[in-house]
């Protein structure tokens, strides 16, 4: 018999449908982490929803656990690189409270729109303040939807049923569905100095966050308003409040934050804003369809070994693989260079030399994309949807076979073309790990892993030490280095490992120097 845990409130069906099944459940929402800690050794399965952190010491000491089940999508509470490397299945519920998250959003913008908070506020303290809330009509506004996902998607047809006009920023969207929807797809920068109201759908990574802070701000119509119902930090909470204060921002309405439950007391006491305790998903609709859709999933893996909603299965199981797995981290790696180095448009060739990697050329090519795709959606990408992911983003790819390259028994290469440039990035696995090794016409080898940053520069003395002098004064480690070039004193290439995140500062400084031309930074 499969015992069950459940450590966060979730609808009763949930309970009801794993007991009908014959599981033995424990419903227990008050245990700390490290009551916890003592006794998740006892349980198979446990069922979370966002309170519940995760944590790798809690996975490891988990020695009969098979499935973590999220009801919800978010997995930001789970440790996946710790569930995986412990052989247990993550699962979430995608699409579950998609709707009810969409309504929420649309509520929080139409009550920024006519101040029905601070109305209400001012009826209940007895008062009949007409006169102090005028509000703004939707008809005929711009509305920037930044991030066109499930959620994103649904919010912007609700705007359109108000006679909205919809600016949108996602740089993997469906442009068909954009046409279809009349919705204006463009730059960021576009969206930003074109709308009245913005409205976030973005998962929370190292490029979105802090995405709505000083600089974006700067570029907004003053008066603009800013709802964020998707995840705390892409939005800087100081940086609003300051331009709230100053008039630039006439409304904020958030449902997230950096830290939950919040501290930011001023900008959630400002006359202004208008805040929600994470109510994304809650709606009695939405919690039902969860904690059904999560323990269906479970006993379906059980009973008939389906895998539905599966985050990290796939991957569970190829990293058994011990030849291949290496190859497959490989193929994430360069999708996520890729996801850097390419612009929009997207097309590419994966080109495979070697038997292992041609016998397993689709799972090759899954990776690429799971690693390409992943910083982009809010729905965790995996080998089971990243696939489809990458239609609906418009990108094109093909997989061919090649001869046997001369210097390595397996090689993968990937020749891409976007709007920006077309370009090749060529690796293969030395002594179980991954190397890059050319990058357009440059012979380079590198591991392709932790903070690395790209530079190209005219070869000549000198200009490593003032890269090195910049990284030194903001107290940032060299780890690594690699250099490729084709012929003394001409454009070179030069791959920095660090130890430390990378801002928009010294890539600014970095980028200053007179001899480079072209800096990157990137994250694996």
């Amino acid at each position: 018999m499969k015992k069950v845990l459940i450590t966060d409130k979730i609808h009763e069906v949930c309970v009801n449908s794993f007991e009908s099944a014959g599981f033995e459940v424990a419903y227990n929402t008050d245990l700390k982490p490290e009551e916890l800690l003592k006794v998740i050794h006892e349980f198979n399965i446990l069922i979370v929803r966002s309170a519940t952190k995760v944590t790798a010491e809690i996975i490891n000491s988990a020695d009969n656990l098979e499935i973590i089940g999220r009801a919800g999508t978010g997995v930001d509470n789970i440790d996946l690189k710790a569930a995986t490397r412990k052989g247990v299945i993550v699962m979430n519920t995608p699409g579950g409270n998609t709707i009810s998250a969409a309504e929420l959003a649309f509520a929080h913008i139409m009550a920024l729109c006519r101040m029905l908070p601070q109305a209400d506020k001012s009826m209940k303290e007895g008062r009949w303040d007409r006169k102090l809330f005028y509000g703004t009509e939707l008809f005929g506004k711009n509305l920037g939807v930044i991030g066109l996902g499930q959620i994103g998607k649904e919010v912007a047809v609700r705007a359109k049923a108000f006679n909205m006009n919809i600016l949108a920023y996602d740089p993997v969207a469906s442009k068909d569905w954009a046409i279809e929807n009349e919705v204006k797809l463009g730059e960021l920068d576009e969206l930003l100095a074109e709308s009245d109201i913005i409205t976030l759908h973005v998962p929370m990574n190292e490029h979105t966050r802090n995405l709505i802070s000083e600089a974006s701000i700067s570029k907004m119509k003053d008066g603009v308003k800013i709802v964020n119902c998707a995840r705390g930090g892409i939005v800087n909470e100081s940086d609003v409040l300051n331009a709230l204060n100053s008039g630039k921002i006439s409304g904020v309405s958030l449902d997230v934050f950096e830290q939950e439950p919040p501290d930011c007391k001023e900008l959630i006491d400002h006359k202004n804003s208008i805040c929600t305790p994470h109510l994304g998903a809650s709606t009695k609709d939405a919690l039902e369809k969860v904690a059904k859709q999560i323990s269906d999933q479970i006993m379906q893996y059980f009973s008939k070994g389906i895998l539905a909603g599966s985050i990290n299965a796939d991957a569970i199981m190829y990293l058994s693989n011990k030849d291949l797995a290496p190859h497959i981290n490989l193929a994430e790696s360069i999708g996520r260079l890729l996801q850097k180095l390419a612009g929009d448009n997207l097309a590419y060739n994966l080109e495979l030399s070697g038997t292992l990697l041609q016998k397993h050329s689709e799972l090759i090519n899954l990776g690429l994309l799971k690693g390409l795709l992943g910083e982009r959606f809010s729905t965790p990408v995996n080998f089971i949807n990243a696939k489809s992911l990458a239609d609906d983003a418009g990108i094109k790819s093909s997989v061919t076979e090649s001869s046997d390259d001369d210097h390595y028994n397996n090689l993968i290469t990937v020749k891409f073309k976007s709007d920006e440039a077309s370009r090749r990035i060529s690796g293969t696995v030395m002594n179980d790990k991954p190397r890059i090794v050319a990058i357009d016409d440059y012979t380079i080898e590198f591991e392709p892993e932790g903070h690395l940053i790209f530079y190209y520069n005219i070869d000549k003395p000198g200009v490593l030490s003032k890269v090195s002098k910049i990284l030194a004064d903001n107290n940032i480690n060299i780890a690594g280095l690699s250099l490729g070039r084709k012929d003394k004193g001409k454009e070179a290439l030069t791959i920095v490992n660090v130890d430390e995140v990378i801002n928009e500062k010294i890539l600014s400084e970095t980028s200053s120097i007179e001899e480079i031309n072209g800096v990157n930074y990137i994250k694996i």
